[in-house]
Parts: C-alpha cells; structure tokens; sequence
C-alpha cells in the first residue's frame, strides 16, 4: 500500500531573503526526510512524520526544490514542490553620519574630491627625479613672478616666457 503524502508551501514566488512556510503530512510510513535543494547545495534533514516549518530562501540558482521523502518498508516516496526565487535588486545605499561629522565613504563630494586630488599631487611629487622637482619649483615661481610682473617692461616678460619654455621642454624630455 502506498503512503499518503500531501505537501504545501504558502508561496511558490518569492524574492531572496524572504520566508516561505512549508506544511507536511505523511500517513503509514517508518521515516521522512525533507531536503532543501537551491541549486548550489542539497540539505537533507530527518523531520516529523507531519508538522510545519519556515525557511529563509536567500541565495537560490532561480528555482528551490523543497522535496519530503517518506520511507515504507524499504522504499522511497517522494513529494516536492517548487519555489522561484528572483534575485533581491541592489538598492542605494544612504550616507553614513559618524560622530566626527564626516560623510561616509561613499560620499563623493567636495572635501573627498580633493582630498584624492591632494593625496594624488603628494604621491607624484615624491615619486619625481630631483630635477624636475626644481623644474616644476622654478616655472611656477615665474608664472607668478609674470602674473606680478604686469608693470614691468615687456622685454622682462619675453625673456621670462623664453625661460618658462625651456623648463617645460627639461621637464618634458624624458
């Protein structure tokens, strides 16, 4: 004689992390097992020969097989049903407020874009050969000296232009 199995589960679409509610009844049988199958991995426990359970389905390959097996003298019967489980859509995450009263990490604003700028002008200053630092040092005293220099007579700037050209073809030059 074959046994009585009769398996329900409260939701077969579901998206990942919610909760399904399993409810089981076997009749005439010597053991039952459920097993848990999400595609990456089958778990397999002894349970009740009725009785209800919860699980959480969080990560699932598109469909969860939830199968009870009922044993009867040696053979093996089986009920299962089906969930599809769709992926959680990613969702923003909000700033983050700390006791210092900077942002988060993942704020892009005005004191995190210069802070990247700064730390990056700092990492190539010192990675610089000696003479280009003096380069870079001088053509910048001279853009100023030239932005101060608008009073000054005009052979001063073309000889200062003359001056700035060369820096940059020695910072240029490999």
């Amino acid at each position: 004689m074959k046994p009585k199995i009769t398996l329900s589960v409260d939701k077969t679409r579901v998206t990942e992390g919610d909760v399904v509610e399993l409810k089981w009844s076997c009749e005439n049988v010597d053991s039952v097992q459920f097993t848990l199958d999400n595609g990456y991995k089958a778990n397999t426990i002894p349970v009740e020969s009725s009785g209800t359970k919860k699980f959480r389905l969080n990560r699932s390959k598109g469909r969860t097989h939830l199968v009870i097996s009922a044993t009867l003298n040696g053979k093996t019967y089986y009920e299962s049903v089906r969930v599809r489980v769709r992926k959680m859509k990613a969702t923003k995450a909000e700033n983050v407020y700390d006791y210092t009263g900077t942002r988060g990490v993942r704020h892009n604003g005005i004191r995190t874009t210069w802070w990247n700028i700064k730390s990056r002008f700092r990492m190539t200053w010192e990675h610089l050969p000696e003479n280009k630092r003096l380069a870079y040092k001088m053509l910048l005293s001279l853009l100023l000296i030239l932005t101060v220099s608008a009073f000054w007579p005009p052979f001063f700037r073309i000889a200062s232009f003359l001056l700035i050209g060369y820096l940059f073809w020695v910072i240029l030059k490999r």
